[in-house]
């Protein structure tokens, strides 16, 4: 098949939207599909911000990144880019298109796929609600409402529309969506992210410069994530187990207020800030740890948290959103939503138990087996099928 791929958030930009659109598109490209991923252009700095090479991911022959204009756009990954809908999609004969995205890029694809009679597939990863806080606090409502049903709406126009959980479409449906719908997960490449096999955990840590109990927090450091509950947390969490240590990998606006957060909280020196880490970095830092934590508020899924899960972590997470329909008892610990002594008395709970994290772990790992990046496309690859069939 020959397969055209519309998305607003790409390469370099650090998040799980851009993961996951690369990993299907190499391993599609690897099973003899060609592959356009049309994308908006992105400029040195965010190359820069992110530690990477300038040019375009290595995704294989068989996978072509094409680019569009965009201009930059305030964002929480201050990487953010956004493209006009009007630019030329030139030689887009595709047997099926599939949008990532609701913006600029992601209309183009759709219009391009109405008019030539193409089926098309929309993928909606954003819990696009929580991120009424970006906009002045008298329209929050306003644009809470507003702003689903526009996401609706667009991928209403979609033959075939997925999410990376059923709550991002059970939200949709209430708002009118009336295409046939289906959860497919976000791939993860459960060869990387594995296990610590031998003497790696030691040496990952090492590398890293962790020590004591390690805790891991992954991803754009941006106030929908919550940072600061799980940093208000540790805090708490220091009198009890004062050898932890808590790790954040990632970049992003929110992160000089959480640095100016934890010397007020007095746990600087436990606290380390490692950047936006390659993947196998991600992957390296996940072996060292002993336990994942997420308060994040906008997950659709989190390709982070079942990336710890396929490392054989356990998980502390909040029950909000997407997080309890990956995130059990089985797993690891839920927390309600901000309320950060929960969080530490959950932290507290497994840090202590190093035979139940190992129990949880290896459940953890068994669990995002079914995630990996083969099973995922092979999911894709049922449904681009059975569009091209109708």
């Amino acid at each position: 098949m020959k397969i055209g791929v519309f998305t607003d958030h790409f390469y370099p930009e650090l998040g799980g939207i851009q993961d996951s659109v690369a990993e299907l598109a190499r391993e599609l490209g690897r099973r003899g599909h060609k592959v356009d991923v049309w994308a908006p252009r992105a400029c040195r700095a965010d190359f820069a911000l992110a530690g990477l090479p300038l040019g375009e991911p290595d995704l294989g022959p068989r996978v072509r990144v094409r680019r569009v204009p965009a201009v930059g756009i305030p964002s929480s990954t201050l990487q953010s880019r956004l493209a006009s809908p009007f630019f030329r999609v030139d030689s887009a004969d595709y047997d099926v298109v599939h949008v990532h995205s609701f913006l600029g890029v992601g209309w183009r694809g759709l219009r391009a796929a109405r008019r030539r009679g193409m089926p098309t597939v929309g993928t909606n990863h954003w819990a696009v609600v929580e991120f009424a806080d970006y906009v002045p606090r008298p329209l929050c409502g306003l644009f809470r409402r507003g702003s689903l049903g526009y996401v609706s709406g667009f991928y209403g126009r979609c033959d075939h529309v997925t999410a990376p959980s059923r709550l991002v479409l059970d939200e949709m449906e209430a708002r009118g969506l009336r295409a046939p719908c289906s959860t497919v997960s976000n791939p993860i490449d459960t060869d990387v992210f594995r296990p610590p096999r031998g003497s790696e955990r030691a040496a990952a840590r090492r590398n890293l410069g962790l020590s004591g109990r390690v805790i891991a927090c992954v991803g754009r450091i941006a106030p929908e994530k919550r940072p600061d509950v799980v940093l208000r947390a540790f805090a708490r969490l220091r009198g009890e187990i004062p050898d932890a240590t808590l790790a954040f990998a990632g970049h992003g606006s929110f992160e000089p207020r959480m640095r100016a957060l934890a010397a007020e909280l007095g746990v600087a020196k436990r606290v380390r800030f490692l950047g936006t880490l390659t993947k196998p970095l991600v992957a390296s830092l996940l072996r060292a740890a002993d336990l994942y934590a997420i308060a994040s508020v906008s997950e659709t899924q989190s390709m982070s948290l079942l990336q710890a899960f396929a490392s054989g972590l356990p998980a502390v997470g909040v029950r909000w959103r997407a997080i309890p329909e990956y995130l059990d008892d089985d797993k690891g610990r839920l927390f309600e939503r901000d309320d950060e002594r929960a969080m530490a008395a959950r932290l507290a709970e497994l840090l202590g138990a190093e035979p139940l994290r190992r129990r949880l772990g290896a459940h953890a790992r068994t669990f995002a087996e079914r995630f990996s990046v083969s099973a995922v496309a092979d999911a894709w690859e049922a449904i681009y099928r059975g569009l091209r069939r109708r």
